[in-house]
């Protein structure tokens, strides 16, 4: 179901922004975002780091969601939705997400609504590094799309 009335009834009546990174948290039920807000703050950088190293709502949706729908992507992507999220566990971005997994569309999406085309990887050992989307998609053999979609893209 793609009616989002619900969520942009949510997002208008109390006034919140995924602009605002005070709102980007993982958290499943909508209806307790102006409760939560406060309690739930996720998106932070790390020790003054250009990385930031947390879920966020558009990580979440896309972690639950078995085939992530492209137009819940562009309804978050218009909200403003970060990408320079890096989950704890896989330390990936949903760019690093869509680019293993040669997701092009999706990929499209995020960085015509104006994330980063040459967002970095995350390590905790290095902490961001020189190795970019482009530099993940040229290393798995099956993600010749996603390659060639980063470089139209400026990469």
């Amino acid at each position: 179901n793609n009616d989002f009335s619900i969520l942009d009834y949510l997002f208008d009546e109390y006034g919140l922004s995924l602009k605002d990174p005070k709102y980007n948290f993982a958290f499943h039920d909508m209806k307790h975002i102006k409760e939560a807000n406060d309690k739930y703050i996720l998106m932070k950088e790390v020790e003054d780091d250009p990385c930031i190293y947390q879920n966020a709502l558009i990580y979440d949706y896309i972690l639950s969601a078995d085939n992530p729908n492209s137009q819940i992507i562009k309804y978050l992507v218009n909200r403003g939705a970060k990408f320079e999220v890096h989950d704890e566990d896989t330390n990936w971005t949903p760019m690093h997400f869509w680019a293993r997994r040669n997701n092009y569309e999706l990929l499209e999406l995020a960085i015509k609504g104006g994330a980063n085309v040459d967002m970095q990887t995350f390590s905790k050992l290095r902490k961001c590094n020189n190795e970019t989307l482009l530099f993940e998609a040229v290393s798995e053999p099956e993600t010749y799309r996603v390659t060639q979609l980063l470089i139209e893209l400026g990469a």
